[in-house]
């Protein structure tokens, strides 16, 4: 339940989670603010974790911000702006796994649900957002520096490991007086399939638009 801040002089012990979790996903909503979002439970391995927490930077206290209409894990999440309007901001969880409707045993889904975010507070209605072309977990998520785009990069899109690893690339861009959100398969895909890897954005005078691990 422990966190940890590593910085240039040092480690630094960080606050208790709000609970034991895994397979959780973390992404800033601003300077001063994060969220964490669903999970599964390290004690018991049939539950997952429905709440959405944000976190204060400034303090580091954890509050309970909203709930996932389901428990989810190994999904990516992230905070985006509309392309046509800066103002409206969602904060975006896609993918991982989920329990079926017998709630018997964990499948793999390519639902988005987005939830709005209004000043600092987030709503509590989620939105049903476009899906993902495919079925998808432990892939790496990265919002671009605009925070207009959400790039999700590679992952696993089935329960066997070794054999359905994907390089595959996509996009999701929203845009509210238009078509709304979309998702868009990258032309190019990763030179070697990747899953439970981590993304990231590198400088634009690298040459580079993304740089993946």
């Amino acid at each position: 339940m422990s966190t940890d801040f590593v910085t240039i002089v040092g480690r630094i012990k960080g606050p208790i989670l709000p609970h034991l979790m895994f397979g959780h996903c973390l992404t800033k909503l601003s300077s001063d603010r994060a969220a964490i979002t669903g999970g599964g439970d390290q004690t018991d391995q049939n539950y997952l974790y429905r709440e959405v927490y944000t976190v204060d930077l400034r303090d580091f206290i954890f509050s309970w911000a909203a709930s996932l209409p389901a428990g989810r894990f190994e999904h990516v999440c992230g905070f985006l702006s509309d392309s046509d309007d800066s103002s409206k901001k969602h904060l975006v969880v896609a993918g991982g796994q989920v329990f079926d409707q017998s709630g018997s045993y964990l499948e793999y889904t390519k639902t988005t649900l987005m939830l709005e975010r209004i000043g600092e507070f987030l709503t509590k209605d989620w939105i049903d957002g476009p899906e993902l072309p495919k079925n998808l977990r432990s892939a790496a998520g990265v919002i671009t520096p605009d925070g207009t785009r959400f790039i999700v990069v590679g992952g696993s899109d089935s329960n066997s490991w070794e054999l359905t690893v994907t390089g595959a690339i996509f996009e999701l861009q929203c845009w509210s007086r238009s078509i709304g959100c979309q998702w868009t398969k990258w032309d190019k895909e990763l030179a070697t399939p990747r899953s439970a890897h981590i993304a990231l954005i590198v400088p634009e005078k690298s040459n580079l638009d993304c740089y993946f691990i």
